[in-house]
């Protein structure tokens, strides 16, 4: 070696291991592009991953938003069927209710009438056995009361014109009441028995015109 190149080389400083100046060689340099590449690799897959996750975030989102819509219309529903039936349940009932109420008041207005037939059969008998017993006053006054309880009962009517017919021809009292009683009486209908028993008052009464009026509608009939 001559004595230029050893200056040279002696001149030269020395360099720090690993500077950039210093280029690797061989697997050195391969090592180095593979780790770059590496690491891109790794960059795209968790880009990848974070985006497959927020993908299946949404898609879970979406599920449960079609869910709860699903669940909050099955429970609406089933809500509005509980009123429902509570309100069918709710008329039956009270159409029920209605229904037991009306049952209920007619029976007690046949029971009601019931007794009121039975209290107007046990009047009229007593009025009767009193008649039959010629006890007059007391037989109009028992058919009295039938009329003022049964103002449109033709059968307490007659009961009462019975009473006062016989208590006029046989006692001469309330004759011109019982003519009264017989002319309500024949607005309603008219009997052949009504028209004998006027005449007979007016014969009883010495009014033979008025008898012989009375008399004379039963040749026209």
């Amino acid at each position: 070696m001559g004595f230029g190149l050893q200056k040279w080389i002696y001149s030269q400083k020395p360099r720090k291991a690993f500077s950039k100046d210093r280029k690797p060689i061989g697997n050195t340099i391969q090592n180095h592009e593979t780790k770059g590449a590496f690491k891109d690799d790794t960059i795209h897959l968790i880009g990848r991953l974070k985006e497959k996750h927020t993908e299946t975030e949404k898609r879970r989102i979406r599920i449960l938003n079609k869910y709860s819509g699903m669940l909050k219309a099955i429970l609406i529903s089933f809500a509005v069927l509980i009123l429902l039936l509570g309100a069918i349940n709710f008329g039956l009932n009270k159409e029920s209710q209605e229904k037991a109420q009306v049952a209920r008041q007619e029976m007690i207005n046949k029971r009601i009438k019931k007794e009121e037939q039975r209290a107007f059969n046990l009047v009229l008998e007593y009025g009767q056995n009193h008649l039959r017993n010629k006890e007059y006053e007391l037989a109009i006054k028992e058919f009295e009361q039938l009329t003022i309880n049964n103002p449109d009962n033709i059968r307490a009517k007659e009961a009462l014109a019975n009473a006062l017919y016989f208590a006029c021809i046989e006692k001469n009292i309330e004759c011109d009441r019982v003519l009264k009683v017989y002319d309500e009486l024949k607005q309603i209908a008219v009997k052949e028995q009504y028209i004998q028993n006027v005449a007979a008052i007016y014969i009883h009464k010495g009014d033979f015109e008025g008898a012989d009026i009375e008399l004379n509608k039963l040749k026209n009939k």
